[in-house]
């Protein structure tokens, strides 16, 4: 299952928060827009020209009112510390092939637990070993059950697992 089909069949309004914390992995902020017409998208990055490059592609489409849809910055997320949002602020948190490059994971999930409103959907994916081209070092692998241990932690709630090409497992969680 592709990733924006999850997104798309979550029970979200179309005006919701979302937060897309990522590490050069392109989710599709036009067709986000157009999922979630009236929502706020804002994305983290850690890497300064992914960021740039996200935002030189939204310009190019001519997205009608992207300064007031879109925003979009960079942010060090790997070594732990606050997320810079107020709590209770997100609808929705996209962490897609992210945690394995985070130092302190239980902390950073913690700040995700957070920032995410009660009732908000966390989706967690983690890369296949070999996926994108990319060769996962073994010790920056999250396994799965250490992933579900790490959400737990964080105080989110396990609603569905989820399988697909590019990820080694995706899991749906939702902060109670």
């Amino acid at each position: 299952m592709k990733l924006l089909s999850v997104i798309k069949n979550l029970p979200l309004k179309t005006n919701s928060r979302i937060l897309d914390i990522n590490n050069g992995i392109n989710i599709d902020y036009f067709y986000l827009s157009q999922i979630f017409p009236n929502s706020r998208l804002t994305t983290i990055s850690k890497d300064k020209e992914k960021t740039k490059n996200i935002i030189k592609s939204l310009e190019q489409k001519n997205i009608t009112n992207a300064h007031e849809k879109f925003n979009i910055f960079h942010f060090e997320y790997d070594n732990g510390g606050t997320l810079p949002f107020v709590d209770n602020s997100h609808d929705l948190i996209i962490i897609s092939g992210v945690l394995r490059n985070v130092i302190y994971r239980e902390s950073f999930l913690k700040e995700c637990s957070r920032i995410l409103a009660k009732g908000g959907f966390i989706l967690v994916t983690e890369l296949n070993e070999d996926a994108h081209g990319i060769t996962t070092h073994p010790d920056s692998r999250i396994l799965f059950d250490d992933m579900l241990e790490y959400l737990d932690t964080a105080g989110i709630t396990i609603v569905e697992n989820f399988d697909t090409d590019s990820f080694e497992y995706g899991i749906i969680g939702v902060c109670s």
